[in-house]
């Protein structure tokens, strides 16, 4: 009898364990700041790919303007790529987020085209 109820106890005791909320999941990021991150790095890739930028030597570091963006972020690039994880999860608020990033990206060219 006695080693069913310490069964049943271990049981209990393990399923409460694995129903504590996992916090790893969270992202370092909330929604508007990895939007925001998300437009810089848009318009650093924009800067890379024109004509403008020397693509040789040491003029060209892409990494130089990551890694700036991380650190005006505060944000390591795995933190960061474990933002993309979370927020591509969920497909319908990952397209809210490009759709907000798009129209930024549509006003800032507006801006400087006039």
């Amino acid at each position: 009898m006695n080693k069913i109820l310490l069964f049943f106890i271990c049981c209990a005791f393990t399923f409460l364990i694995s129903c504590k909320k996992n916090n790893k999941n969270t992202p370092q990021l909330n929604e508007d700041q990895f939007t925001k991150m998300l437009i810089d790095i848009h318009i650093i890739d924009g800067t890379l790919e024109s004509q403008n930028i020397y693509r040789s030597g040491d003029n060209y570091r892409p990494s130089y303007y990551y890694n700036s963006i991380f650190q005006k972020y505060n944000i390591t690039r795995d933190q960061f790529d474990s933002c993309v994880s979370y927020y591509s999860n969920d497909t319908k608020r990952f397209t809210q987020i490009y759709d907000v990033i798009i129209d930024s990206l549509n006003r800032l060219e507006t801006q400087y085209l006039i």
